[in-house]
């Protein structure tokens, strides 16, 4: 086996088991969870605004049913959209994880993995919505370059945008996970050479 491919699976390697390390620990995974929530949440509500300011923001609607539309937002995104927005929100949620424990333990921020986790994000906000109802953001791109005829193949392009999406944030995803692995190992090594 070439020494180039020998070393990016030893990379990968410890990337999985940089992520299983840290994300393992319940506050991480509880975070992860949150974060993964909150995204889902804010790329529906981002996307389907036009139909959800109006409720939220409507004077006759009581405070405890305005809750009960933002907190029912992740729902009906995973209903609208499919498996391939939770799976997105769930690795933006661990790669939120692992930011956050990469800045705890080495304080600083790795700008590429953070840049890489936004960009998923942002893929990810394109391929959503209804291009029936009007909502999704990839028709008005499409619009652009007068190809009316691409409005029918809307949704199976913002599919294949997910699905970019997705391949981004998990690249995102390993290189947090092996600058969490060195730092992992980092700690460990501190911790019991100052048991000693």
């Amino acid at each position: 086996m070439p020494i180039a491919i020998k070393s990016l699976l030893d990379k990968l390697s410890l990337a999985i088991k940089g992520c299983f390390l840290i994300l393992k620990q319940w506050q991480y995974l509880a975070l992860t969870v949150a974060a993964s929530v909150v995204i889902t949440g804010l790329l529906y509500a981002i996307i389907n605004w036009s139909s959800v300011w109006p409720l939220i923001s409507s004077p006759l609607l009581p405070f405890v049913n305005r809750l009960t539309i933002l907190a029912d937002l992740p729902r009906l995104a995973i209903v609208d959209h499919g498996l391939i927005i939770a799976a997105v929100a769930l690795i933006q949620g661990a790669a939120v994880a692992l930011l956050i424990y990469n800045t705890r333990t080495n304080q600083k921020i790795d700008s590429k993995s953070m840049s890489g986790s936004v960009l998923a994000s942002a893929v990810a906000s394109l391929g959503l919505g209804c291009s029936v109802c009007g909502t999704s953001l990839l028709l008005p791109i499409i619009g652009l370059f007068g190809a009316s005829g691409m409005y029918a193949a809307a949704d199976t392009l913002a599919f294949y945008i997910n699905l970019f999406a997705l391949i981004i944030g998990i690249l995102a995803l390993l290189r947090l996970g092996y600058i969490s692995y060195i730092n992992h190992q980092s700690q460990t090594y501190l911790k019991s050479k100052a048991a000693n």
